[in-house]
């Protein structure tokens, strides 16, 4: 209706129209650009880093940084939890220990993703470390019917994983495995210096269901069994039946107690051990 005259003006009936539908096309744009606006930091968040759960496959070092100018912490024993606290950058995780409540980096390829680990698992304990301050047995168990698993020298630090009854059970930090040592022997240390260092005597485990002989024959009786990766110390070498070609050597462990070479596995060692007071500097 033209104002000035009452009448219908067709003309500026189809430009109001016109105006309407841009008026309602461009608020509509408005609206929906709010809207993918809003959507933005929901993506980003939905796209944010979600922390997960990892456990070691093998004995795994501690270090200070993700690259090779880092300093190791220590080491954690098989079988402990971490928790990827960032995405992966390189070769190294940043996680969170929940032993010792703090972060690290550990290398990637010893872990493994993992549910969510058990209450217990994550509660925070002070390692006690033991050393022996003279040669002792090393057993397979806290009970009389216990195999002797080698004899070790003096100064030799164990990790106390359990305490109380005849014997200690104790994390063995070369072969990574637990052993049970009497507790008369040992007494309160600080931790082990990195790299670590073995004693001049062979250590390493075993595999699976290994018979222990009487001698160094496998015609003599069996005097026990150990069971897969169960750490050895071996006394001495022996001369023994050749099981397989070539190979006549069987380790002594204690008196009476042998085992065929080739059943055994040396233990990851860092650095050689140091050479005995005895050795030679010269010659051959």
């Amino acid at each position: 209706m033209n104002p000035n005259t009452g009448s219908t003006d067709p003309t500026s009936m189809l430009w109001r129209g016109t105006r309407r539908a841009l008026l309602n096309r461009v608020t509509r744009g408005v609206a929906a650009g709010g809207a993918l606006a809003a959507l933005v930091p929901l993506r980003a968040r939905a796209q944010e880093f979600e922390p997960y759960w990892v456990q070691n496959f093998e004995r795994t070092q501690l270090w200070s940084g993700p690259d090779a100018a880092a300093e190791s912490f220590g080491t954690a024993s098989q079988g402990s939890y971490f928790r990827v606290a960032e995405p992966q950058v390189g070769s190294r995780l940043y996680v969170w220990n929940p032993t010792t409540d703090n972060y690290c980096y550990i290398d990637a390829q010893t872990v493994g993703p993992v549910p969510p680990p058990p209450p217990d698992a994550l509660v925070r304990r002070s390692t006690l470390w033991v050393g022996t301050h003279r040669p002792t047995t090393l057993w397979s168990g806290p009970g009389a019917q216990a195999l002797p698993l080698g004899q070790i020298g003096a100064f030799e630090t164990f990790e106390v994983i359990a305490e109380g009854g005849a014997r200690l059970r104790v994390r063995d930090p070369l072969a990574n495995e637990v052993v049970y040592l009497d507790p008369a022997a040992v007494g309160p240390v600080d931790p082990p210096q990195l790299p670590l260092r073995p004693t001049s005597r062979w250590r390493g485990t075993v595999g699976p269901g290994i018979n222990l002989r009487a001698a160094a024959t496998t015609r003599s009786s069996i005097v026990g069994q150990l069971g897969d990766r169960a750490p050895v110390v071996v006394t001495r070498w022996v001369a023994g039946e050749e099981v397989f070609p070539d190979q006549p050597a069987w380790a002594e462990l204690a008196d009476g107690v042998f085992v065929y070479s080739a059943l055994l596995r040396p233990a990851s060692i860092d650095v050689p051990p140091n050479l005995p007071a005895n050795a030679r500097t010269s010659g051959r």
